[in-house]
């Protein structure tokens, strides 16, 4: 199975538990993009294996919850991870409302990826793919 396609709102919902009302029309849009981003996080071993490759059931359950998380941080971000570049304003103005103090990021890639998602893939060995094993 295509990793996009392992998780639904009913898999968010029950099995993930999640904390955010996410519907299904923002499943739908955002799912392709939260797979390629937990591909990137796991070195592209999804490039060439399916999520049905995985040895560990609870490898499997992990990589979907990952998915969730990472629709989640996507959600958070407003769905548009334009600002998350460098050029991320330091600070925001609305009405007589104004926040400053925001950091800007210098990769780029850390402010997408969520750390949740992370924790979820930890166990899995898949962060770590290709690094001193054989």
């Amino acid at each position: 199975m295509e990793l996009h396609k392992a998780v639904d709102l009913d898999f968010y919902n029950t099995d993930y538990g999640g904390t955010i009302e996410l519907d299904k029309d923002f499943i739908d849009k955002n799912l392709k993009q939260a797979a390629d981003l937990i591909n990137q996080f796991c070195n592209f071993y999804f490039d060439y294996h399916s999520i049905d490759d995985l040895p560990l059931e609870q490898d499997k359950t992990n990589v979907k919850k990952a998915l969730c998380a990472q629709l989640e941080h996507l959600f958070e971000l407003g769905g548009n991870t334009e600002l998350t570049g460098q050029n991320a304003p330091t600070g925001v103005q609305v009405g007589n409302f104004q926040m400053s103090g925001m950091k800007s990021n210098s990769t780029g890639m850390r402010a997408v990826r969520s750390e949740k998602a992370l924790q979820y893939l930890r166990p899995t060995g898949l962060l770590y793919r290709g690094v001193g094993q054989w």
